[in-house]
């Protein structure tokens, strides 16, 4: 993939490589529950009616977490899911994190909702 930067007056091209698709879905694991296609980035996540992604729960912050498709300093293109100072946090795979990247069969929690991370 090629993408445009724009540097100051000029248009610097740079090469980026997608280690997922351009697309993810976060899995549910309670039933009764939709899955979440990240379609487009940014996506808000947490209990506020403006969050793309509204979780109930006293455990879920009005603004809880944004998921993002950024490109790290490898030049490689991934989505990264980043803690909006939340007050319980968010969890990767069992471990509160504040920013990381994700990845497919990763686990997201966020308050007692917990994902599973597939690529698309």
């Amino acid at each position: 993939m090629l993408s445009a930067y724009m540097i100051g007056d000029a248009v610097d091209f740079v090469e980026v490589r997608a280690v997922m698709d351009t697309w993810i879905k976060l899995v549910p694991e309670a039933s009764g529950m939709t899955p979440v296609v990240v379609l487009q980035t940014p996506l808000t996540i947490g209990r506020h009616p403006e969050n793309i992604c509204q979780l109930e729960g006293e455990n879920v912050s009005r603004f809880h977490a944004v998921i993002e498709f950024v490109v790290a300093a490898d030049g490689v293109a991934r989505h990264r899911v980043r803690d909006l100072k939340s007050r319980n946090g968010v969890r990767l795979n069992g471990e509160r994190v504040e920013e990381t990247f994700l990845s497919p069969g990763d686990r997201l929690g966020i308050g007692a909702h917990e994902f599973i991370v597939q690529a698309g």
